[in-house]
C-alpha cells in the first residue's frame, strides 16, 4: 500500500473517530418556546425548565415539564411570581424551590412547587437581600443560595450564603463563599454542595476557574481541582455555564469567558466533566449545538443516566433546542444493583472492570462503532485491567452478557 493511500485512510480513521464523539450529543424534541436566562432543576424521571426570558424580551411565567420516555414536553402550572431572568432553582424530595432574580427590578422572593400536586405555594422571602445571578443546590433536605449580584451604580457584589429549611420554612445565615461572585454554576453530589467558576468584582480580568466545596456539617468551604482552561486559555474560567451532574460527576460547559487581550466577553463551547472521587477535570471536546455549540444562559438538567442541555442565547438568537448527552455514561455502573463496574471514562491506556462472584469467569467483549470485535478478555478476577493502550481515539462498545457499556478511549 502506497503512501498516499496510506494517508487517506488515515484520515477517514480521523473523521469517523470525529463522528463518533460528536455523536454523544443527540438532539430531542424541542422546548415549545425559546428561552434564555431560565432555570431548571429534575424530579424523579421528569426534567423542568421555568421562567426566563422569550425571544420577544418579554418575561415567562411558564413550567415545562420533559418526559424522556416520550421526548415530548408537557406545561404544568404557571409559575405565580412575576416572570423573570436570573433566578435560582433546586429540587428536595418531590418538590422543586424557585427564587431570587430580576423582573422589573430585583428580587427575593421565594417559591415551592409539589409535582404531585402541580401546585405552587410562596415561601418565606429569601433571608439575603434581592439580588440576579445568584447560584443555589440542594443537600440532605436542605436548600441553599448564596453569591449574585444586585447592578447599579455602583454595582452590589455578594458573598454571603444561606441554608432554607423547608420543615421550618426558614432561612439561616452560613459561611460566606469565599470571594464575591456572580453567574456562577451551583450544584451538589452526594452529601456535598459545589460552587464553581462564574464572573468577580474585578472588571476585565479572566473569568475565576475555581471550584469550592461546601461541607454541610462543619460549614465550611474547600479548593478542589480548578478548570484547567477555557477556550484554550490555560486558568480561565466561565460565567453563565450550563451544568448536570450523574453519579460522581458534574458535567459543564457554554457559556462567556474572557479573553485578556479582547476587551468583550466571548461565548464558549467547550465542554468539561468534573469526578468528584478522583477530583479531577476532563476535556470532553465540544458542545453539540448549532452555531457550533456557541451559546451562554443555557440551562441543564439529568434524569437518570443521561444529561441534557436546553435553551440559552447567541449573539442576539434565542434558542428553544433539546440536546440529550450520553457519550460518558455506561462506563459507570448503569444500574445501582448492578454486579459491574467500568471506569475510569474516558480512559487513555487502561480500562478496570469490577464484578462480584456470580460474574468472575465471564467473557468480556470490547468492539468499534462498526461492530467488530477489537478485543475479548475472560475475566478471571473480580477485579480486571484491560490495556487499551492501543486503541485508536474514540467510542467503543464494552459488552458483558447481556449488558452493554460505553466507553472513550482519548
Amino acid at each position: 500500500m502506497n503512501k498516499k493511500m496510506n494517508y487517506v485512510i488515515l484520515c477517514l480513521c480521523v473523521l469517523i473517530t470525529q463522528w463518533s464523539i460528536a455523536q454523544s450529543w443527540v438532539e430531542k424534541e424541542n422546548l415549545p418556546n425559546a428561552l434564555n436566562a431560565a432555570c431548571s432543576f429534575s424530579i424523579g424521571d421528569k426534567g423542568y425548565v421555568v421562567t426566563g426570558e422569550l425571544w420577544n424580551y418579554s418575561l415567562s411565567e411558564k413550567l415545562w415539564e420533559y418526559d424522556q420516555q416520550t421526548d415530548t414536553w408537557t406545561q404544568k402550572a404557571d409559575f405565580p411570581g412575576n416572570g423573570r431572568t436570573y433566578a435560582v432553582a433546586f429540587a428536595i424530595g418531590n418538590k422543586a424551590y424557585v427564587g431570587t432574580g430580576f423582573s422589573v427590578n430585583y428580587l427575593n422572593d421565594f417559591w415551592e412547587w409539589d409535582q404531585q400536586t402541580d401546585t405552587w405555594t410562596q415561601k418565606a422571602d429569601f433571608g439575603g437581600s434581592a439580588r440576579m445571578h445568584a447560584t443555589g443546590f440542594s443537600v440532605n433536605g436542605k436548600g441553599y443560595i448564596g453569591t449574585g449580584a444586585a447592578p447599579g451604580m455602583p454595582w452590589v457584589w455578594f458573598s454571603d450564603f444561606w441554608e432554607y429549611d423547608p420543615d421550618t420554612d426558614s432561612w439561616t445565615q452560613k459561611e460566606d463563599f469565599p470571594s464575591t461572585r456572580y453567574a456562577a454554576a451551583g450544584f451538589s453530589i452526594g452529601d456535598k454542595g459545589y460552587i464553581c467558576a462564574g464572573d468577580d468584582s474585578v472588571p476585565w480580568e479572566i473569568f475565576p476557574n475555581e471550584l469550592y466545596e461546601y461541607d454541610q456539617v462543619s460549614d465550611t468551604w474547600t479548593t478542589k481541582a480548578e478548570i484547567p482552561s477555557t477556550m484554550g486559555i490555560i486558568g480561565s474560567g466561565r460565567s453563565y455555564p450550563a451544568y448536570f451532574c450523574i453519579g460522581s460527576k458534574v458535567y459543564m460547559g457554554t457559556g462567556l469567558y474572557l479573553d485578556p487581550s479582547i476587551p468583550a466577553p466571548l461565548y464558549t463551547n467547550d465542554f468539561w466533566s468534573w469526578d468528584q472521587n478522583t477530583d479531577e477535570w476532563t476535556d470532553l471536546g465540544e458542545f453539540g449545538g448549532p452555531f457550533e455549540g456557541y451559546r451562554q444562559w443555557a440551562v441543564g438538567f439529568a434524569i437518570g443516566n443521561v444529561g441534557y442541555i436546553s435553551t440559552g442565547e447567541y449573539s442576539g438568537f434565542v434558542f428553544d433546542d433539546l440536546w440529550e448527552y450520553d457519550v460518558q455514561i455506561g462506563v459507570e455502573t448503569i444500574d445501582n444493583n448492578s454486579p459491574i463496574t467500568v471506569y475510569p471514562n474516558p480512559a487513555t491506556d487502561f480500562v478496570t472492570i469490577k464484578t462480584d462472584e456470580s460474574i468472575k469467569g465471564s467473557t468480556c467483549f470490547i468492539s468499534d462503532q462498526l461492530g467488530r470485535t477489537i478485543l475479548t478478555s475472560e475475566l478471571t478476577e473480580e477485579s480486571s485491567k484491560i490495556d487499551i493502550s492501543d486503541f485508536p481515539v474514540g467510542l467503543y462498545i464494552v459488552t458483558l452478557g447481556n449488558k452493554t457499556y460505553k466507553l472513550l478511549k482519548k
